[in-house]
C-alpha cells in the first residue's frame, strides 16, 4: 500500500462543495478507525477475515454513540452523490489498509505498525480537518482526541441538524433570488380594429309528426303451480382436526454497536500486544519505541 496519508488525500478529493460531502466521509472513516482498533484490541487475526459485508453493516456495528440511529439515514444514496470519490473507492482504501496492517502484525514489522498506528490515532484527524477547511468548519465531527472516539455529544448532533436546515433554507432563498419572472406587457387592443362578426343564418328545420301505433294487448299468462320443497336429510359435517399452530419465529435482533475501551489508542494496544508476546517467548524486545512510555 502507498503512503496512507497520500491515499486519504486522494480519496477525499478537492475542497468539498456540500455539507454531505463533508459529513459522510467523516462518518465512514470514523467507523473504519473504530473497526481497526477493535480488531487490534481483540487480536482477531487476520483482520481481513472479519470485514463487513457492506458499508451499512460497518455503520450498524461501529458507529459511535450518538450516530448509531442516524448514520445509515445520513449516508443515503441521495446524499452519497456529493462525495468526490465513490463508495467503492472508500472500500478499496479500507481493504488495502487492513491488508497492510495484517501483514505488519504477522511479520512483526514494528516500523510499519508505527506508521499505521500514527495514521489511525492522529494523522487522520488533521488531514480531515484541513480538508474541511474554514468554510465547513461547523461540519467537522471527526474526533481529535482518542478519548472522544466512542461517542459524539447529543448537543453536537442537534447543532449539526440546525446547521443543515439553515444551509438548505439559505440555498432555497438564493435559488429564488436568481430567477426573475418575465414582465408581461398588456396585450394590444386588437378588438378595436376588428369588425364585428356577421350574424349567422341558421337553417329552418320542419318538424314532421309521425303517427303513433296503437298498443297490442298481450295474452294473460297462467301461473304454474308451486311444488312444496321436499326436505332432504342433512349430513352433519365431521369436525376436522385442526393442526397445531406453528411457533412464531423469534424476531431478528439488529446487531449491537461495538463499544471500545476508554483508551482507544491503537499504538497503546500494539505496544502492549508486542510486549506480552516478547514476555511469553522469553526474549527481550530488540527495538524499542523510545518516544513512548513503557506499559
Amino acid at each position: 500500500m502507498d503512503d496512507p496519508v497520500k491515499r486519504l488525500g486522494e480519496l477525499l478529493g478537492p475542497d468539498p462543495e456540500h455539507p454531505w460531502g463533508v459529513l459522510i466521509p467523516q462518518i465512514l472513516l470514523w467507523c473504519f478507525r473504530r473497526f481497526c482498533i477493535d480488531k487490534i484490541v481483540k487480536a482477531e487475526l487476520p483482520i481481513m477475515d472479519s470485514m463487513w459485508s457492506d458499508y451499512l453493516e460497518l455503520l450498524a456495528l461501529y458507529s459511535p454513540i450518538g450516530l448509531e440511529s442516524i448514520a445509515a439515514e445520513w449516508v443515503s444514496p441521495t446524499n452519497i452523490v456529493h462525495l468526490k470519490s465513490p463508495i467503492s473507492e472508500y472500500n478499496r482504501f479500507f481493504t488495502d489498509f487492513i491488508g497492510e496492517l495484517d501483514a505488519s502484525l504477522e511479520s512483526e514489522d514494528v516500523e510499519v505498525q508505527d506508521i499505521l498506528s500514527d495514521f489511525l490515532d492522529t494523522e487522520m484527524s488533521y488531514i480531515i480537518r484541513d480538508w474541511a477547511g474554514e468554510k465547513y468548519k461547523k461540519f467537522f465531527i471527526f474526533p481529535v482526541d482518542s478519548v472522544e472516539d466512542d461517542s459524539i455529544d447529543n448537543a453536537r448532533i442537534e447543532e449539526l441538524i440546525r446547521t443543515l436546515m439553515s444551509y438548505y433554507e439559505n440555498s432555497m432563498k438564493d435559488a429564488s433570488s436568481v430567477y426573475t419572472p418575465p414582465v408581461m406587457s398588456p396585450p394590444p387592443l386588437l378588438w378595436l380594429c376588428i369588425p364585428p362578426p356577421e350574424r349567422l343564418q341558421l337553417p329552418v328545420v320542419e318538424h314532421v309528426v309521425e303517427p303513433v301505433p296503437e298498443p297490442v294487448a298481450e295474452p294473460l299468462s297462467v301461473p304454474e303451480p308451486v311444488l312444496e320443497p321436499v326436505e332432504e336429510p342433512v349430513e352433519e359435517p365431521v369436525a376436522e382436526e385442526q393442526p397445531e399452530p406453528e411457533p412464531e419465529p423469534e424476531p431478528v435482533q439488529p446487531p449491537k454497536p461495538v463499544r471500545l475501551p476508554t483508551d482507544t489508542s491503537s499504538r497503546a494496544f500494539l505496544i502492549r500486544r508486542e510486549t506480552l508476546r516478547r514476555k511469553r517467548s522469553g526474549h527481550s524486545r530488540v527495538k524499542t519505541r523510545k518516544s513512548y512510555p513503557d506499559l
